[in-house]
């Protein structure tokens, strides 16, 4: 997301920033504004705005303005942004002592609505079918990632798949692992450059594993690097709060690829009389 490149953009001058800072928190301004008159609000130049808009990727303001709105748009008026506020300023929710939870709860809910606007169930059905087909399937977090790796694990394996949770690859069970084609690797990142993710990708496809990369942008190194990637959601990590959203992203995303290989797996365990009587 735009609001996410904005927020992360590395090498801003002091102008540039004020200007990425005024739009992170005036997303509907663009809709109606120009370039000469968003650097006016931010005190700087129109060159200003316009190199901005190069160092995040963007050919033009035009191009930029475009693409925001069109994403600020589809997120409901940026409804994301504001119920993330009272989460980072609890003084928002005034006196309703039950508010912060409410919040919270809508807060995930948004996660998944977000996600499922950018995932494509193609790639997920993919990834699944090779599983089912391997049977085995490496999963690999570090940090705040590993927990829903884990648990992932845990699901695959009460449906017969060889599933582990690593941190970094085996290297001897690697070069013992046969055929290229006997195992899926799955890497997780909220970045897509991690550097210890990408040395594992690195590592596992020299090694002829199926490199299947979870992560935000499908263009990051892991991306481009992976045999195929999931796009998951992130919110931009100034205000914390991707501590929350990755995991949750990931967790659903998981979780579809459990539904996806229990469904297939009821398919072949039941005869038709059966899965006629949980489907009613």
């Amino acid at each position: 997301m735009l609001v996410d490149t904005l927020a992360q953009a590395q090498n801003l001058t002091q102008q540039e920033r004020a200007v990425a800072t005024y739009v992170l928190k005036h997303p509907g301004f663009l809709e109606s504004h120009t370039a000469r008159e968003l650097a006016d609000m931010a005190h700087v130049s129109a060159a200003t705005v316009t190199r901005l808009c190069q160092k995040i990727g963007m050919e033009s303001f035009g191009k930029f303005k475009v693409e925001f709105v069109a994403e600020w748009k589809a997120s409901n008026g940026n409804i994301y942004a504001s119920l993330s506020k009272p989460l980072i300023e609890p003084a928002e929710l005034g006196s309703d002592e039950h508010g912060l939870t409410e919040t919270t709860a809508r807060f995930y809910n948004r996660i998944v609505l977000e996600l499922t606007r950018r995932i494509d169930t193609d790639q997920v059905t993919e990834v699944c079918r090779l599983v089912a087909q391997r049977g085995a399937v490496d999963l690999y977090g570090t940090g705040i990632n590993l927990g829903p790796c884990e648990a992932a694990a845990f699901k695959f394996q009460t449906l017969g798949v060889r599933a582990q949770a690593l941190t970094a690859p085996n290297i001897q069970a690697l070069m013992r692992g046969g055929a290229p084609d006997g195992f899926v690797s799955v890497l997780t990142s909220h970045t897509g450059e991690n550097r210890a993710t990408l040395e594992t990708a690195q590592v596992l496809k020299a090694n002829g594993s199926t490199v299947v990369a979870i992560t935000p942008d499908r263009s990051s190194s892991l991306g481009s690097m992976a045999d195929c990637c999931i796009r998951t959601f992130r919110t931009a990590s100034v205000d914390r709060l991707s501590l929350l959203a990755f995991p949750i992203s990931l967790g659903f995303i998981f979780d579809l690829m459990y539904a996806t290989l229990l469904s297939s797996e009821i398919e072949n365990m039941f005869p038709k009389t059966a899965r006629e009587f949980y489907a009613r």
